[in-house]
């Protein structure tokens, strides 16, 4: 294509008519124009479109590149600037002459067996790093269900968690129940006269066990004899407030009641306690396997890294033996070019010579004609 210009500024557009073909083939069509080897071109692209092209080329340079192209790539350009190309043409230069003169020299066949072993290599890697991946793929699969699962585990503990902590709440509201109505039924029992009661009920075992345990004359125990029989007449005597007794009891099953209330609350709260630990245990074994598949699933990466890394070496060990070939062809071909333009160039002199006999008159013959016909003579 050919950018467009107005006034000394380029204007955006292009003219001309767009690549028919691949960029691989119009590297071959200017090679057999201009009478070029692959190692006497270079190629630079950026893209995965490029690869065919920089695969034929004597020196593929992938200029700030997609990864594709990099790991076919001869040299690699990550600077934005395409004076670097000028130094690498320059020192590639050099370095083909001097690598051309150090390289043994391996002939077609050589080169052939080399690449077919090479071949038989790769496709063994190929298989080693896709069994690798597969397996890498299945730790992975075998992990995120693990962590799905633990997710699944911790939604159910902390349901739980909330539903204790609900019930706790219950559990704190019917305490506070039965304390006010015991505290209510203590207040109405001891306001019934059942303090003063209890007070004579204590001083008649007080009483009893001083007569039982101690030693005393008949004075004193008569009158400790008759105080209790006094005491136990006024027990005796004694009416307690029966809407005040009545009023306590009730109080007194009211608070049994809200202490039922905190028992049956507090097993649940317990159970549901118990719920949740039992799914918080879960996520610790759950948890334990999913770092173990997570590092099987590491190191089964890195190994089948490390054996794709083998895979692109031995990738370019057979573009390698590739050139080497069409190097070795080149030659060939070359040295048969030699050969037939030497042929070409006595043929001409001779039809020359031929023809210079002809206008002279002398008898020619018909294969000499056909070779002043063959190079254009006559």
């Amino acid at each position: 294509n050919t950018l467009q210009e107005e006034d000394g500024v380029l204007t955006g557009e292009v003219t001309g008519p767009l690549i028919d073909g691949s960029k691989k083939e119009i590297l071959q069509e200017l090679m057999k124009l201009e009478k070029l080897s692959a190692e006497e071109c270079a190629a630079v692209g950026d893209g995965a479109n490029d690869v065919s092209m920089l695969e034929e080329a004597g020196l593929g340079i992938a200029f700030n590149a997609k990864p594709v192209l990099k790991e076919i790539a001869d040299v690699i350009v990550e600077k934005k600037d395409l004076k670097e190309l000028l130094e690498i043409f320059d020192e590639g230069s050099e370095k083909a002459s001097k690598k051309a003169e150090e390289e043994p020299k391996e002939s077609f066949p050589e080169l052939l067996s080399k690449k077919k072993d090479l071949e038989k290599t790769l496709k063994e890697l190929t298989t080693k790093r896709d069994k690798l991946n597969d397996e890498a793929k299945v730790f992975r699969q075998e992990r995120d269900e693990l962590n799905s699962q633990i997710r699944g585990n911790l939604d159910n503990a902390l349901k739980y968690r909330d539903e204790r902590d609900q019930i706790n709440q219950e559990v704190k509201k019917y305490k506070k129940l039965r304390d006010e109505a015991h505290q209510a039924y203590k207040k109405m029992e001891w306001t019934s006269g059942r303090r003063e009661a209890v007070q004579i009920e204590d001083e008649i075992k007080r009483l009893e066990k001083t007569i039982e345990t101690r030693v005393l004359d008949i004075r004193k125990e008569n009158e400790l004899v008759k105080k209790v029989t006094d005491l136990r007449k006024k027990l005796q005597g004694m009416q307690e407030d029966e809407e005040s007794r009545s009023e306590a009891l009730k109080h007194k099953e009211v608070s049994e009641g809200h202490h039922a209330k905190v028992v049956e609350l507090s097993d649940q709260a317990q159970e549901t306690h118990e719920k949740m630990l039992e799914y918080f245990r879960n996520i610790d074994e759950i948890r334990n396997q999913a770092d173990a598949a997570h590092q099987k699933f590491i190191e089964t990466r890195e190994n089948a890294n490390k054996v794709h890394d083998e895979v692109k070496a031995t990738f370019g060990k057979i573009r390698k033996a590739n050139k080497g070939m069409d190097r070795v062809k080149a030659k060939e071909r070359s040295a048969e070019d030699e050969i037939v333009r030497k042929k070409n160039s006595e043929e001409k002199e001779k039809a020359e010579e031929i023809y210079r006999k002809f206008l002279e008159g002398k008898k020619v013959s018909t294969e000499e004609l056909l070779l002043l016909q063959k190079h254009n003579i006559v």
